[in-house]
C-alpha cells in the first residue's frame, strides 16, 4: 500500500517506540492515514481519500467542551453522539 516515496511521520513515545503516525499513499487513491497504537497494536485509524469527497462526507471527533462524534453525509448531519451535543462546524 505504501511505497518508498510515500510520506511518513512517525509518532514515538519517550522510549522511542513507534506509537502511530501519519502516512500518505502513492497508490491511485492518494489516501492519507493517521494511526495511533498501544504497545500491543493499532487502536485507531483515520483515513481520508483524496479523490472521493465531493459529497462532503465526514466524521468529526472532539473533546472540546465535551466528548462527541458527528457524522455528515452529503454535507448534512446524519448522526451526533451524544444527540444533544452542539453542531461541529
Amino acid at each position: 500500500m505504501f511505497s518508498e516515496g510515500a510520506g511518513f511521520l512517525p509518532a514515538k513515545e519517550a522510549r522511542r517506540n513507534e506509537r502511530g503516525g501519519y502516512v500518505t499513499s502513492e497508490t491511485e487513491n492518494l489516501g492519507a492515514y493517521l494511526t495511533l497504537d498501544s504497545e500491543d497494536g493499532q487502536v485507531f485509524m483515520a483515513y481520508a481519500n483524496a479523490n472521493g469527497n465531493d459529497k462532503r462526507d465526514s466524521i468529526s471527533l472532539t473533546t472540546y467542551e465535551q466528548p462527541r462524534i458527528q457524522m455528515r453525509q452529503n454535507g448534512k448531519i446524519v448522526q451526533k453522539i451524544p444527540g444533544t451535543a452542539p453542531e461541529l462546524r
